[in-house]
């Protein structure tokens, strides 16, 4: 592996990779690159809404985000360094990506003008300096969809680590989330790769009497009393018990259920 650098690209698609100037990351005090998970945030006032998915977030604000990469380069001439100078300068927004994050960006603004600092060697130029930018929308943003992600590992099997500093598996390794033909009981693991408890909404179809679905791993539970050849939702987003046409609330009792972040153990008793 090569020296670390980063790379800017403007809203036309025109990317600086910094690397082939040899301009790279590096440091004096022993120190890493440091990035917050997330920026700060200001007036941060918190609402269930209720019957919706979600919450409301009043006055809340998330503020800029300042990033500083430190630098260094070696035997630049005056002319290389006016011309990085030029390149390192983001008058309008640029597309932020470091090397040791090559699946996301992050939008920037130059706060002033870039200075460099050198050490003149008679003939060239060595230097070692921070560059400051603000990220006025301070969310990175992934390049992949989602769905992609698995075809992309198996063409770059050396990002398999794509997801490690997020807390998520990259592979799920889970059956389909689908009951057929219960007749006593049964049971199944659901994955919640978030960070936060998920609503969910479940789709019965069939006939039954006192039908029982729990997440043993919060203890949310529900029974519903019976069913004859018909299609009942228990739609948690929404809040409502229903077919097709109308409201089923008299059918149901107890919780509606919620996935916890990680795995979840629900099971399923029915006749």
């Amino acid at each position: 592996m090569g020296l670390e650098s980063f790379s800017l690209t403007d809203k036309n698609g025109n990317k600086t990779y910094f690397g082939d100037y040899g301009l790279n990351i590096g440091y004096t005090t022993g120190g890493f690159q440091s990035e917050s998970f997330l920026p700060s945030v200001s007036n941060n006032t918190i609402s269930d809404i209720i019957n919706m998915d979600g919450e409301l977030f009043q006055n809340k604000k998330l503020e800029p985000r300042k990033i500083r990469i430190s630098t260094y380069f070696q035997k630049k001439t005056h002319e290389e360094l006016n011309f990085l100078k030029q390149k390192l300068y983001c008058g309008e927004q640029k597309q932020l990506v470091l090397d040791r994050h090559p699946y996301k960006y992050i939008w920037v603004n130059s706060e002033k003008e870039v200075e460099l600092d050198y050490i003149y060697r008679g003939d060239s130029f060595d230097g070692v300096f921070t560059i400051e930018y603000i990220a006025y929308n301070p969310l990175y943003y992934s390049f992949f969809e989602s769905d992609e992600l698995i075809g992309y590992f198996e063409d770059y099997p050396a990002y398999e680590l794509l997801f490690y500093d997020t807390g998520m598996p990259y592979v799920e390794d889970i059956p389909a989330v689908q009951f057929t033909d219960v007749l006593e009981n049964g049971s199944i693991e659901l994955y919640n790769g978030g960070n936060y408890k998920t609503k969910v909404k479940i789709e019965l179809e069939g006939s039954c009497q006192d039908l029982s679905i729990s997440n043993i791993t919060n203890d949310l539970k529900f029974t519903i009393s019976e069913m004859i050849n018909e299609e009942v939702v228990i739609d948690g987003v929404r809040g409502q018990i229903r077919d097709d046409t109308s409201l089923k609330t008299n059918l149901f009792d107890g919780d509606f259920i919620t996935l916890e972040a990680g795995t979840n153990i629900i099971t399923v008793i029915a006749t």
